[in-house]
Order: C-alpha cells, then sequence, then structure tokens
C-alpha cells in the first residue's frame, strides 16, 4: 500500500472515530458512552481505537482541538479580506457563533471532565492566539507582549463565554460578539 493511500486511510479512521464520538456524546452524554460504542458506532474494533486515542478524554480533548483547529483555518481564510479592525470583529463573531454551537458538548460532559478539557484547550488557545498576535493577523494595537495578550485574550474571552453560556439572557451571538469588540477598541463595531 502507498504511503499517502495509507495515510488517508488513517486520516478517515481517525476521523470516523471522531464523530463516532461527537454523535454519541452529544446523545448518550459523556458519562454514558464507552469505548466499546465509539468504536462500534465508528465501525471498527477497539484495538483500532486504542491506536489513535489512549482513552475516551484524549478522544474528547482531541475532538475538541479539531474542531479548534478547523475553526482556525476557517476564520483565517474568511476574514483575511477585512482591514484591522473589521477584521477583528468578523473574527469575535465567527468564535462566538463556534462557541454557541459547542454549547450542546459541553452540557453533555462530565463537570471534571470538562474542566480538565478546558484547561488544556487553554494551553493551546494560547499557543494560537499568540502566532496570530506576532504575524499581525490580529492586532489591536497595544504595545504588549504577545505572549501576555495571547493569556489575557483567552483567560477572558473563556471566563466571559462560559458565564454567557450559563446567562443567555445577556444576548445573541452577536451581541456578544459586539460586546468583546467594544471592549477591545473602546467604539461599537460599525460595519
Amino acid at each position: 500500500m502507498s504511503t499517502k493511500r495509507f495515510e488517508r486511510m488513517k486520516k478517515r479512521t481517525y476521523e470516523a472515530l471522531l464523530n463516532a464520538g461527537l454523535r454519541l456524546i452529544l446523545k448518550h452524554g459523556y458519562n454514558a458512552v464507552s469505548i466499546a460504542d465509539i468504536a462500534r458506532e465508528a465501525d471498527y474494533g477497539r484495538s483500532t481505537f486504542y491506536l489513535y486515542f489512549t482513552d475516551k478524554e484524549d478522544l474528547a480533548f482531541k475532538l475538541l482541538m479539531y474542531q479548534t483547529n478547523q475553526l482556525d483555518k476557517v476564520l483565517i481564510e474568511a476574514v483575511q479580506q477585512y482591514p484591522h479592525p473589521r477584521r477583528e470583529w468578523e473574527a469575535w463573531r465567527m468564535i462566538v457563533h463556534n462557541v454557541e454551537h459547542d454549547k450542546q458538548f459541553f452540557l453533555k460532559m462530565d463537570g471534571d471532565v470538562s474542566n480538565r478539557l478546558l484547561q488544556k484547550r487553554t494551553l493551546a488557545l494560547h499557543a494560537v492566539f499568540e502566532k496570530n498576535l506576532r504575524s499581525k493577523f490580529i492586532d489591536y494595537g497595544i504595545d504588549v507582549p504577545p505572549e501576555f495578550q495571547a493569556r489575557f485574550l483567552v483567560g477572558a474571552t473563556q471566563d466571559v463565554l462560559e458565564y454567557w453560556l450559563t446567562h443567555p439572557d445577556l444576548g445573541d451571538a452577536d451581541t456578544i460578539a459586539a460586546y468583546f469588540y467594544e471592549m477591545l477598541f473602546r467604539q461599537k463595531p460599525l460595519f
């Protein structure tokens, strides 16, 4: 078997397991789903599952990061044509809408597992934000080291978004994105 074909097959298997895990977690909740359930749903055996993931929590984290990385790729492509600060506005809109979409995933997770996943995701998001700040893809016009900005933005963003998900009366996703924009640029988005 050629290397390219083998890599495509590995990718399909990985994604099939991720998608099966997502479907089952959303349908039954994290605690009600077993590794055997995920493997069966993806039409693979348990041993195949362990070739890709160490345990169910590892699958949940990789699923979360897969979605995060996909969002980052789509976001960069979608907003790159906009000038600053419109680019940041459109990016915040996409991020908030994505969080709203992922809400059910987190609601279906056990509290301890969800907290561990959020901590791991936070570390990964620091790197994503820092990379985008260093490249000037996002720019808030302040003379603060990118690594500091990234940690501030990720921490504040996660805290505010978690609060919003438990207090949906604060507004829809576009309203929340507008609040982020106003806090960062001290003006309402007029786009």
